[in-house]
This record gives C-alpha cells, structure tokens and sequence, in this order.
C-alpha cells in the first residue's frame, strides 16, 4: 500500500518532505510544528498545491494528503464528447483552465475553455478559405478525415498560369536565416539553375557533406535538363553566372579546419553541355554574394564575406577577386567598400558595365551609406563618392544604364517586426553624383527586378501574398503567387524574357515571368 503523498514546501508536485520539513499551511511557514493541518475533513483545495482543483484528504495525524491531486496538468475537462467526424459540423470540447497557483499567492480563477476536435467537417470549413491560408484563391474542401483539403487551392495567378514553367524534381529548400541554397542565371540561349540537393551518408558527429544538381532549360522552358549530382561539401550559398562560353557556379562551404579543404568559396565551372568541370581553388571566405560574368575572353567577378578582427571588434567586409572560365583565381581578394560591424547585415550586388568593367553596391542594415565601387579585369578597385546620406540600406538589384546605374534596395531589417524593411530606388551616376534622391517605391521589401526598361517588374513580398508591381508605370501590385511558406529567392532576366524560382515546403518551379 502506498504512503499518502502530503504537502510539503518547496517541493514539486509528487514529492513530499520528511516531517521535519512539512508545510504548516496554515500559517505559511515551513516548520517542524505539529499543529494538525485539517480535522477530519479537507480544509484545501488541490488548486492551493498547484494542480488542478480537486478534493484533498486529511489523514489520522491532520495532515493534508494530496495523493489523488491530479498530476502535471493545468486543466481537466469537465465535459468531453467523442469525435464525431462526418456529422456536418465541427465537434468540440469544453476544458477548465486554472492559472498556475499555489498556497502563498491568491488563486485566480478558472475559466472554461472552447477547444475545437476538428479543422472540418463536411461543408462546415471554419469560415477558412483558400485565401485565408495564405493562396491566392481555389476551393477549400474537407477529407474524410476532418482536415483541410487545400489541393484545389491556386498558387499562381492566372495570367502567369498561362506562362510556360517547369517543375524541378529533387529541389528541396534550404534556408538558413535569409540565405537560400540555390542559384539562378539567364544568358540569351538558356536559363539556369543550381541546387543543394541529398546530404552524403556519412558520421553525424562530422560536418555534413551534400550533393548540388545543374539543370538547364531553353528560353521557353519547353525542354529541362540536368547534371548528375555531384559533391560540393558542405555547401551553404551558391552563385551561379552564365554567359555563351559556358557556366560558373561558386559554392561556399563550411568546415572545420582551415586550409585547402576548410571553409571557403570554390567555384565550378559547367560548360554549354552540363558538364561540371572541377572546382577551382578555394578562396576562405564565409558566404558568396554574386558572381557576374565577363564578357567574350574577360575574366568574371566572384564576391563574398570576410570577417575579421577590425581595431576594435570583429567587422565584416566585401571582398572579391576575378576567376577565369575553370574557376581558377586570377587574383588575391581585394577589399571592396568599407567594413561593417558583425552585427550589420552585408548585402552586395554587381553588374557588368562592359569595357572590362563591374559596377558593385555594397550597403548594409547600418551605416555607413551605401557603396557604389568600380572593378575592372586587373581587379583595380575606384569608389565612387558617396552619393547622398539618405542612401543606406542593403541593395537588392544594380541595373547598368548607358549614363546611369539604377539601385534597388531595401531600408529596415528583415529579421525586424518594429523597423520591417520598404523598398527604396536611386539613380547615380557613373562618377558617382546622385541623379535621382532615393525614394520609396513600394512598403514591402522585394526580392528582386523582372525585365528591362519600361516593362520592368518589381516582385515583393506582402504581408499574406507575393505581388507584382510596374516600376515605371506604378498602379496597385498585382498577385503573383501565394501558399503558406512560399519563397522566390532568385529573380534573373535575360533579353526580353525574365524568369523565377518559387519554392514552397513542398514543390519548386522555374517560372518565366513575361
């Protein structure tokens, strides 16, 4: 038989204390008086030791005996129907919620709690619909089950429907923080795309190793062809860069030591044909940020992190240096822009100027403004004056003009809900004099530019859908596409044709936007 559980100080629920420590209820104490707790009948509720009310018991010796006291829960129900899927309408239950409570703080009351058994049933959806679980519209439905149906739901608009796209078989989605495992590129013959794809068999107590695949396509998606997979460490970002002499792919890898195996950017290159060549020489930076190809015999233009310790704190800076089309270096890294603190969010884009030149944007979720620097095939780097103090935030795009380079570009943190990030533009001028003050273009921070000239798209994110939005020619965002979950990290055009990755938690298309 066992011994009755009594109430004992600082003890939790299901212990008790030798006598000698036994709570004297009565007066708020622990002490070793034995002054009886209870006569005969129960003077507490269990509600006072922190369980959920019930009875107590008093033993022969007046101590208060808490043994049917109802163990780590908070709530009991008072009335509980069984599920009854299939009657037409959602079952429910009715709990008691007790607040957390225990003899020396007064006991709030409890409250009786609604608690739904069911997402359906039958044609009761719960007043959801498609679009209130985040797609664009469709017909919500109910299983067998009791559960949402949502494979009626339309993820595309209807327009972009009509658009050809195709659907990539094995990419799943990486992320970590706002850092996308893929990489995209149009050149005027082909669209592409690379992806992390299985983790290798291997000890789970040694850095993960992964695979990549590159898949290819034509211009009107009618034909996608792809790589066998083949090994890239443990990849984290990766930039991909195309032109008619063939791909090159950077990947930048974590590890655990330093050297020619450690951490570091590495860079793949992929002829017309698909195949992957080996990488070029790793080059120990933490994350690539873009990779810009060159034009006819130029060499291209690689940048990614570096952090290191400044004269006072750890800083982060863009570096970048030039590979040839093996992905070999062709030069040290050079530092591009002032360093920022580690705690500043870096973002960089680049673009080919022509004439053996690359035009960078370096800026960041704190000061110093943003950036523009000048790089050419020797890897000389000349940085432009800054333009204008209100030009600070983490760009976006870079588009080169004949006299111009036009900036996209995000003000406020991602990772912020009181500072949530808008989408700013600037124009400046080659010699770097700001053309245009920078201005507000859309409340919602993009994740990136469709098209060319006047029919340029900005793709932005809402608050419950992604939206399409004319640049030049503004009017209200128009819906792209919606799902719980969905991405479109990569945006790239080519010519007249402009494409995207969407990605959700469970398919990925190559869409072609215009």
């Amino acid at each position: 038989m066992l011994a009755p559980l009594v109430a004992s100080a600082g003890a939790p629920p299901g212990t008790a204390k030798p006598a000698s420590q036994e709570l004297d209820v009565r007066e708020g104490r622990a002490g070793a008086a034995a002054t009886p707790r209870c006569l005969g009948k129960p003077a507490y509720d269990c509600h006072a030791f922190g369980y959920a009310p019930g009875p107590t018991v008093c033993t022969p010796e007046g101590e208060v005996d808490i043994t049917g006291c109802m163990r780590s829960t908070w709530s009991h129900s008072r009335s509980l129907r069984p599920e009854l899927c299939g009657n037409g309408r959602i079952d429910t239950k009715t709990e008691v919620e007790c607040p957390e409570c225990f003899w020396w703080n007064d006991c709030l009351p409890c409250e009786d709690v609604v608690r739904k058994l069911e997402e359906c049933d039958g044609k009761d959806l719960d007043g959801k619909t498609c679009w209130s679980l985040g797609y664009l519209d469709g017909d919500l439905a109910c299983t067998a089950q009791c559960t949402l149906d949502t494979g009626s739901c339309r993820t595309l608009a209807a327009d972009f429907l009509r658009q050809p796209w195709l659907t990539l078989p094995g990419l799943a989605r990486f992320a970590w923080g706002d850092h996308v495992a893929g990489a995209l590129s149009a050149v005027s013959g082909a669209v592409g795309v690379a992806w992390r794809s299985r983790r290798l068999p291997g000890p789970e107590s040694e850095s993960p190793a992964y695979e990549a695949v590159f898949a290819w396509a034509d211009p009107d998606l009618r034909v996608l062809r792809t790589t066998r997979p083949f090994p890239v460490g443990h990849a984290g970002s990766m930039q991909l860069g195309g032109n008619e002499r063939g791909w090159l792919l950077a990947v930048a890898t974590y590890g655990d030591t330093l050297g020619p195996s450690g951490p570091g950017v590495r860079t793949y290159p992929i002829s017309p044909r698909g195949d992957v060549g080996p990488p070029g020489a790793n080059v120990p930076h933490q994350e690539a940020l873009f990779l810009v190809r060159g034009a006819g015999g130029e060499p291209s233009l690689v940048g990614a992190l570096n952090g290191f310790i400044g004269p006072d704190q750890p800083v982060w800076a863009l570096d970048g240096w030039l590979v040839d089309d093996r992905g070999e270096p062709l030069t040290k890294p050079f530092q591009i822009g002032t360093p920022v603190l580690t705690y500043s969010v870096l973002g960089a884009r680049a673009v080919y100027l022509g004439g053996g030149r690359f035009a960078v944007a370096r800026g960041s979720t704190r000061s110093p403004a943003i950036e523009i620097a000048l790089v050419d095939v020797k890897g000389q780097v000349q940085v432009l004056p800054a333009a204008h103090p209100r030009l600070v935030g983490t760009p976006v795009d870079i588009f080169a003009l004949p006299d111009r380079l036009e900036l996209i570009y995000l003000v406020g943190s991602t990772k912020s809900s009181i500072d949530p990030p808008s989408t700013y533009a600037a124009s400046v001028s080659l010699d770097g004099k700001l053309i245009e003050l920078p201005r507000r273009i859309d409340p919602e921070p993009a994740f990136g530019v469709a098209g060319a000239g006047a029919g340029r798209v900005l793709v932005t994110r809402s608050s419950d859908h992604l939206a399409r939005q004319h640049l030049l020619s503004g009017g209200a965002p128009k819906p792209l596409a919606g799902a719980p979950d969905v991405l479109i990290p990569l945006i790239v055009s080519a010519g007249d044709a402009s494409y995207a990755l969407l990605s959700t938690s469970t398919e990925a298309r190559l869409l072609r936007l215009r």
